[in-house]
């Protein structure tokens, strides 16, 4: 059994989650874990998890896994990954057709967040080589806009695919112009960091990256003196621990209450999306400082 139910409590030891990774995939790993920051409760795990995730997948839960670490957390093992990334999303943007409404993939912003933040050997070059591409690619569809007067009569359906096609190349250029302007190039050039902003809708000129971060925090910690000492935060025992029964996350019914946990450190994520029940959730860091003090550490806090 991977986990255990106690007391309405799903009790998950991260130990579990590789196994399941090589028996059934990495999206079965990460579904168990919920998202929770794996990388704070055993550094060696999450690294090994991270061997499975062999692809930059936008939208995925392998995508939020690698960046919610790549934001946060520097090692080699993210350098090299984040490096990797790079050169295949590079070379999709690069590559691809425009789709039959003239769009084309666009670097995502999360994983620029994750190239300032582990700063791969070969970044630079592969950016300034995919900006030289990008940048010849839109002056050729300018060069091949039919007259104003078939645009014009083209804006009755919508934006037209060669207009579409002409701003995808923009907003990649300006995004990797200004993606080596934080990296300190040499190639960086504020002038056509300004004209590539130019030639994008004005909701797309407003670039605001840190939107995109996944930012880990810890507030609101405060240490309590266990009755019942214990040895790792598996064992506790929240119907015998009067400190835990009148924790807020059991003062009202939730949809779930999971624990995943190695040893000292874990976290504990309560909430519920549902009816009758929907509205609110948390999740709080626990740590073990001796055998019977906890410390407990809110992460997040959310409303529906």
């Amino acid at each position: 059994m991977f986990t255990i139910q106690v007391y309405g409590i799903e009790k998950i030891n991260i130990n579990n989650l590789v196994p399941i990774a090589e028996k059934y995939g990495i999206d079965s790993a990460l579904i168990l874990s919920r998202g929770l920051p794996i990388y704070k409760i055993d550094s060696t795990i999450a690294i090994n998890l991270l061997d499975y995730v062999i692809k930059y997948e936008r939208y995925s839960k392998t995508e939020y896994f690698f960046n919610q670490m790549a934001h946060n957390w520097n090692n080699k093992s993210l350098k090299d990954k984040t490096e990797k990334f790079l050169e295949t999303q590079l070379d999709e943007v690069i590559k691809s057709e425009p789709n039959k409404y003239g769009n084309i993939p666009i670097l995502d912003d999360k994983l620029i967040i994750s190239i300032l933040k582990q700063k791969p050997d070969s970044a630079e070059e592969n950016l300034i080589k995919a900006y030289k591409t990008l940048n010849l690619k839109a002056d050729f569809v300018k060069e091949n806009y039919p007259s104003r007067i078939t645009l014009f009569f083209q804006y009755f359906k919508g934006t037209p695919p060669i207009i579409e096609c002409y701003e995808d190349y923009h907003e990649s250029c300006y995004k990797i112009m200004w993606t080596l302007g934080e990296l300190n190039s040499k190639f960086y050039n504020k002038k056509e960091l300004a004209y590539h902003k130019s030639q994008l809708v004005r909701w797309k000129r407003n670039f605001d990256i840190n939107q995109y971060s996944e930012n880990y925090s810890e507030y609101d910690s405060h240490t309590i003196t266990l009755i019942n000492p214990i040895k790792n935060i598996q064992d506790l025992d929240f119907e015998k621990e009067p400190s835990l029964k009148d924790f807020e996350v059991f003062s009202r019914d939730k949809c779930w209450i999971i624990l995943l946990s190695n040893d000292k450190i874990g976290f504990l994520d309560a909430g519920c999306q549902f009816a009758p029940l929907a509205g609110n959730g948390a999740t709080y860091k626990l740590e073990l400082l001796k055998d019977n003090k906890l410390k407990i550490s809110v992460i997040s806090e959310w409303i529906s």
